[in-house]
């Protein structure tokens, strides 16, 4: 879940309309000539700027669960405990401008909220620490621009997704209830850090830029940005005691910034923080603030960045974009600039992924080899690709065309997101030193034949918790001399891995023989038919 740094200040994509701006699909801005459509950010802006974390949270739990008195996190996340009909406890926890991108759309099941776009991800990875409401949590967005979502959490002890979920899922039904009239769940004017998006706070670092900011996954109200090659300086907030009232260690010093004292820490790496209590928060504990903390590889410049970010935090906040005519995206829209297909792939390049277009697919040798050259290759490819993984799985695949990335040439995948298979033709390449860099690490690679063509074999083996490496093969790759001799010039490259079905997480890797059978029956079922001798 949420494990990508992406960008805070970003062009403007597109889909839902301010106001003022209207949705313009086709737009030129593919170089592979597809639909796109450009999605603003000002939604997801005006949420942050103005949305109550635990207004909404308490507006929108339901009547079938019996909620406690909500708790401020950070500026813009509530968290509060819940009682379920079983009379389970949960912590159910919101936050408004969480960081959602491609990759967390491609991890995340989509479904449907009040006839609004939502994604769910159960992450059944065991955290070695009991969670109150289970050891396994799930996370739901409801995205509000490409970037950016609402997202609500809570844990579990279920590892099916209708059941693990279902807690927060009714929550966000009632986040989009209320955002169609979103009045009683505003943030009154004038209320310090929870006007300010976090990374317009960085904004003032020396050398500070804002296309070079960027919110963090892991967290809401975090951002950093990256000044030089080997220079980073990075903001978070979040509740915790005055950092200055505690016993301190020799690495920790009190600095005077403008109004108070900081907490400056030397790290024995080279790594310096800040941090200070900007602002109180009401917590039911002893006296908690909401603690801005400054990071960055040495501490020279730090003292200077705090009180430019406490001087912004004492002056008017950024004014916040008209408010949007609804926030969330209608079910059947597209939600980022990519084609919606593009989601089975986790690095789309917004000018280079799209949907096939309707091509035949040559059958013979040189007709392929001709083909992968023309204009029309990987849609070729494409075409080839549907009809052996049809033919296989029984099912009819996703694929996309994905052009910038040559050994890929297009990728396909099976509809509940298991199996991966992608498919590249290239003439001026043999098989004999194809593996090399694709295959290293834990792989092995044997050679072998494929429709009786040599091939190349490398079989890949996930990691686990432990990082270690498991004794499962997780993916297999063929790279298969056509022409019957590894020396000789044309090749077809096939690659597979196996994955949990979409929205479910683990870091323990699918392992799944009879899957990646399937690989192999594929890849004859390609040579057969399209390679013949």
């Amino acid at each position: 879940m949420n494990k990508r740094p992406i960008t805070a200040v970003v062009l403007a994509l597109a889909l839902l309309s301010t106001g003022c701006t209207s949705t313009v699909p086709g737009e030129a801005l593919s170089k592979v000539d597809k639909d796109v459509v450009p999605i603003p950010e000002e939604p997801a802006e005006w949420a942050v700027a103005r949305v109550d974390a635990c207004k909404l949270l308490s507006a929108a739990v339901p009547t079938t669960l019996t909620p406690s008195t909500p708790e401020q996190g950070s500026p813009h996340s509530c968290a509060m405990d819940v009682i379920t009909p079983d009379y389970g406890r949960r912590t159910v926890r919101l936050n408004v401008g969480a960081a959602f991108d491609h990759a967390d759309r491609m991890d995340s099941a989509p479904f449907t909220a009040r006839d609004v776009l939502a994604y769910q991800e159960l992450d059944t990875t065991a955290p070695g620490v009991s969670l109150p409401g289970g050891d396994y949590s799930c996370e739901v967005n409801l995205p509000l621009s490409a970037t950016t979502s609402i997202q609500v959490t809570s844990a579990t002890s279920a590892r099916e997704p209708e059941l693990g979920c279902a807690t927060p899922r009714e929550v966000i039904d009632g986040v989009v209830e209320r955002l169609a009239q979103p009045e009683p769940v505003l943030r009154s004017p004038g209320n310090g850090l929870g006007d300010w998006p976090t990374c317009a706070l960085l904004a003032s670092a020396p050398g500070g830029d804002a296309a070079q900011l960027r919110a963090d996954q892991h967290r809401v109200d975090s951002c950093y940005a990256k000044l030089a090659p080997d220079k980073t300086i990075s903001i978070e907030v979040s509740p915790a005691g005055d950092p200055v009232a505690r016993t301190r260690d020799a690495s920790e010093t009190v600095v005077r910034l403008g109004g108070v004292d900081g907490l400056q820490n030397s790290g024995a790496s080279g790594s310096c923080t800040l941090a200070w209590a900007q602002e109180p928060v009401a917590k039911p504990y002893g006296n908690a603030f909401q603690v801005i903390t400054l990071r960055a590889s040495s501490c020279e410049e730090l003292p200077q960045v705090a009180n430019n970010v406490r001087s912004k935090l004492a002056g008017p906040p950024p004014v916040a974009p008209q408010r949007p005519s609804r926030l969330g995206f209608p079910a059947d829209a597209w939600d980022e600039v990519t084609d919606p297909a593009c989601q089975i792939t986790r690095d789309p390049y917004p000018d280079s992924c799209r949907k096939p277009r309707a091509v035949a697919a040559p059958r013979g040798i040189d007709a392929n080899m001709a083909s992968a050259l023309s204009e029309d290759g990987k849609d070729a490819m494409c075409a080839a690709l549907a009809d052996a993984m049809r033919v296989v799985t029984a099912a009819e695949p996703i694929l996309v065309v994905v052009d910038k990335i040559e050994h890929k040439g297009c990728v396909g995948r099976t509809p509940d997101f298991t199996l991966t298979v992608t498919l590249a033709v290239t003439p001026d390449r043999s098989a004999e030193f194809a593996p090399g860099f694709y295959c290293y690490g834990t792989s092995k690679q044997e050679t072998v034949t494929v429709a009786d063509r040599p091939a190349k074999q490398c079989s890949h083996y996930g990691n686990n918790v432990g990082n270690a490496p498991t004794t499962s093969v997780t993916g297999k790759d063929y790279y298969i001399a056509v022409r019957g001799s590894l020396e000789s010039m044309g090749m077809v490259t096939i690659t597979s891995n196996v994955s949990y079905p979409r929205g479910v997480s683990n870091l323990k890797p699918a392992e799944d023989a009879e899957k990646l059978n399937l690989v192999d029956r594929i890849a004859t079922h390609l040579v057969t038919h399209y390679f013949p001798l």
